[in-house]
């Protein structure tokens, strides 16, 4: 049987900021502060709109929510997977930082929550340079998980789904074949489409695949892979990439690991 990792951890991580309070003031002269608030999440990061004049007690009427996207939390490293929300003062120049905070997220990504029912309503707390308190930060955050993608096992030609490539005819082949390997194609993709076949299907930056259970009469069919690392472990007829897919191709790796 091949493997199929769940989608847990892999998503959409929501985030809305709502309001501030008991921000440190930071204006120099007599003038109110012009706080705008940043989240930032792996290699992505947000900013809300300025709420002008509102110094000390921020808040952001009708925000939109930040969307970050999760790749899973064990294909980047081991540091736990983390907001950094920061307070800022905008200036003409230079902003001023107010404060800034961490909120790990890693429980969150154990399973879907919504903005209903969100897996995170509570104040963050910011601290100073200097590590004195500088307010809070009140954060609604939900995730939001990738539907599982599917490795199914088939007989017939493949059913369509919307978004992807299927081959209207026998997979293509680098080269140009012999006269022997044309007698073999015949042989391994008969008109009638009969025969054991794999399709892996829509994967992107999975790297632990893996096929099972497979035969000479074996044909796997990948379609919309990139990135994506397949492990074929036991003997086959042969692995195909849907046409129309070449660009993609250095993008993918497939493995074959034969039994002997």
């Amino acid at each position: 049987m091949a493997s199929n990792p769940a989608a847990a951890g892999r998503g959409k991580l929501h985030v809305l900021v709502e309001r501030a309070r008991e921000l440190r003031n930071v204006e120099m002269i007599m003038k109110k502060m012009d706080v705008f608030v940043r989240v930032k999440f792996a290699n992505s990061d947000a900013v809300t709109p300025v709420a002008k004049g509102m110094h000390k007690t921020p808040t952001w009427a009708n925000p939109s929510p930040f969307e970050f996207s999760v790749r899973g939390q064990a294909g980047g490293g081991s540091a736990a997977p983390v907001l950094w929300v920061e307070a800022l003062d905008k200036n003409y120049h230079n902003d001023a930082l107010i404060g800034a905070g961490t909120l790990n997220v890693a429980a969150m990504l154990d399973k879907a929550s919504t903005k209903e029912a969100p897996a995170f309503y509570e104040w963050v707390q910011l601290a100073s340079a200097q590590g004195t308190s500088a307010g809070e930060v009140l954060l609604k955050v939900w995730f939001v998980p990738d539907a599982a993608p599917v490795v199914q096992q088939n007989v017939g030609v493949p059913t369509y789904q919307p978004g992807g490539v299927l081959p209207s005819r026998p997979p293509m082949h680098h080269g140009r074949p012999q006269p022997q390997q044309q007698q073999q194609q015949q042989q391994q993709f008969p008109a009638t489409q009969e025969g054991s076949k794999w399709i892996v299907e829509y994967y992107d930056g999975v790297h632990d695949l893996a096929i099972e259970d497979t035969n000479l009469k074996t044909v796997v069919y990948m379609y919309g892979c990139t990135n994506t690392t397949l492990q074929v472990k036991g003997k086959i007829n042969s692995i195909a990439i849907g046409r129309f897919l070449a660009s993609l191709t250095r993008n993918l790796c497939a493995e074959y690991a034969p039994n002997h």
